[in-house]
């Protein structure tokens, strides 16, 4: 599938264009939304449901902060490996392998009465380990939350896709948890490029989000 044929394929997902920082439309909820999107894919998905004008509040949690003034960025940066002697020889221990903690400053973003949305590819570090110890954290608090998050394509390594299985095995009883594959997208749409993959991805974010609240 050509760009062309892409952008034209937009809009029969729903895509509205980007518009100016006056939101477009109110949401069908009492209380707030607040979006925080996990990681690179999380904070990606982020940007694109920024655009689509909803009123809420926006914060990525990622490595890398966002351009858009209206997004709240906290710093999260993933461990890296470990590398331990054992004997003769030295083993590497993926950081995958670390256990992760929220920090006060994440915990403060969850201090209001919101209706929290989660978003998060489940491959990386950051997207991955939060997705699943928020949700550990926020039922536990008796936070009102929902989690979106799409699986890895299956070029990825099989650890990244062992550790999104697990997330999602232990998740997916859950009434506020979503998930969808981003190689099935890339296959129903004509085995799309890489970078049009997560453009239609962003989308689907946004789609399911929109059922969740509708």
């Amino acid at each position: 599938m050509n760009r062309r044929d892409l952008l034209k394929l937009l809009p029969r997902l729903g895509a509205i264009t980007m518009v100016s920082n006056d939101r477009l439309f109110a949401l069908p909820k009492s209380k707030q939304i607040h979006f925080i999107g996990l990681g690179n894919a999380g904070s990606e998905a982020l940007k694109h449901i920024y655009s689509k004008g909803i009123v809420g509040k926006f914060t990525s949690v990622n490595d890398i902060s966002t351009s858009i003034p209206d997004i709240n960025f906290i710093k999260f940066v993933a461990p890296p490996d470990k590398w331990i002697s054992k004997g003769d020889k030295v083993v590497r221990i993926p950081k995958m392998n670390n256990e992760i903690i929220i920090s006060d400053e994440l915990k403060k973003v969850f201090e209001n009465n919101e209706r929290f949305i989660l978003l998060a590819g489940l491959s990386g570090f950051t997207g991955t380990k939060l997705t699943a110890a928020l949700n550990e954290y926020l039922r536990k608090q008796n936070k009102d939350f929902i989690s979106i998050c799409s699986l890895p394509f299956d070029f990825e390594s099989d650890p990244r896709k062992l550790n999104a299985q697990i997330v999602v095995n232990n998740l997916k009883s859950k009434s506020n948890f979503e998930f969808f594959r981003l190689q099935s997208i890339r296959e129903q749409y004509g085995n799309l490029k890489l970078k049009d993959a997560f453009l239609l991805g962003n989308e689907f974010f946004y789609k399911i989000y929109l059922s969740q609240v509708g």
